[in-house]
């Protein structure tokens, strides 16, 4: 314990701040979802979907005909990408499919697939019965069976907000005042089972009149598998990070953003580049002021300059054809004969103990280097 307590002192304000922070973010949002999965959520989802339990959610039927022995499950993905089983029913409310959908959906039915559809969308659906149908704003609130269509067998009335109903439809299912709300047609060897009112089978209405024997009728035999069309409501569209629910999104991004400010609060602070442009000094005087500082760091003025002096004593005798390991009278020698003064002879043979020696070495080189043979 003490160590984690020293480590944490360790760590600058700036750290522990940000540190504090994410654990803050990170503990609130595993705490709500931890009473979330113990309390239960609240009503949720989008209208017409299967997984919503909100009023206008479809969770409620999906129950309803599991809880009969119905085999139900939830496409995810776009219509025309999977293959429909024609012993099957598909549920699609209130979903605008593409035409490639579409034309997957009359396909499925003419080989025998039932289709129930919801809402306005559902015209293209209600067309393959007969292409005068359209769908209208009118609606009623309280729906009367009428036929002997198997989807009305022990229905008398029916429930729903009001909102649509079908112009220049077959024999009604489910009507009010002169209004055809529901209507049934069989096409080629399959059936469709048009609902111009989506709320029949929502949430808010299933347990109202006989809106649930109605909804369970309309799937068909029990025996039939039933699949709600999801990929309209949003569902199967996200993936990755894009799936992650909104407020992981943004503990996610703070979680980033502190991540950035430790990085930035304990980088080193460095200069800015280089020029290219940048004078810089030619090489002998960067010589020269490396030789200063050798000797003022050591005070050993014949170290510092020894080698000047090599360099220079190795000039004379190559320009005199004498080999590396000539003694000094050999060097006094030819520097006579080649006309080198006597007093830069002298500065390579002796040790510079004096500043004017070290002067004396330089000025030897120099003047080696300028001569020319």
């Amino acid at each position: 314990m003490n160590t984690v307590v020293e480590r944490w002192r360790a760590w600058s304000p700036a750290a522990r701040v940000i540190s504090a922070l994410v654990g803050i973010v990170l503990a609130g949002n595993i705490g709500a979802g931890m009473l979330d999965k113990v309390l239960g959520g609240g009503p949720s989802g989008p209208s017409s979907s299967s997984y919503a339990t909100s009023s206008g959610g479809l969770a409620a039927y999906a129950d309803l005909l599991a809880s009969q022995g119905t085999a139900v499950t939830r496409l995810r993905k776009p219509l025309d990408q999977v293959h429909l089983d024609p012993t099957s029913t598909l549920v699609l409310s209130e979903s605008s499919p593409s035409p490639a959908e579409a034309a997957t959906l009359e396909d499925f039915v003419r080989s025998g697939g039932r289709l129930v559809v919801t809402g306005f969308e559902a015209a293209f659906a209600a067309n393959l019965a007969d292409a005068r149908v359209r769908w209208s704003h009118d609606g009623a609130t309280l729906l009367h069976a009428t036929g002997s269509a198997p989807e009305v067998a022990g229905v008398r009335t029916v429930d729903a907000v009001g909102d649509g109903s079908w112009e220049f439809a077959g024999e009604p299912l489910l009507w009010a005042s002169g209004l055809t709300i529901a209507f049934a047609a069989d096409v080629d060897r399959g059936r469709v089972v048009a609902i111009a009112d989506a709320s029949v089978l929502a949430n808010r209405y299933l347990d109202q009149a006989d809106n649930a024997a109605f909804a369970f009728a309309a799937a068909g035999a029990p025996s039939r598998p039933v699949v709600f069309a999801e990929y309209g409501h949003g569902y199967g569209r996200s993936t990755g990070v894009g799936a992650l629910p909104s407020h992981w999104k943004g503990a996610l991004a703070l979680a980033a953003l502190a991540a950035i400010i430790a990085m930035w609060a304990r980088g080193k602070r460095l200069g800015p580049a280089d020029r290219d442009d940048t004078v810089r000094p030619p090489p002998r005087v960067a010589y020269v002021e490396a030789v200063a500082a050798t000797l003022a760091r050591t005070g050993n003025r014949d170290e510092g300059v020894r080698p000047v002096r090599d360099e220079a004593r190795a000039r004379l005798l190559a320009r005199a054809g004498l080999p590396p390991d000539a003694s000094d009278d050999e060097v006094r020698r030819v520097a006579t004969a080649t006309g080198v003064p006597a007093a830069t002879a002298q500065a390579l043979l002796q040790p510079a103990a004096t500043d004017d020696d070290v002067v004396a070495v330089g000025r030897a080189l120099a003047s080696l280097e300028e001569e020319r043979w």
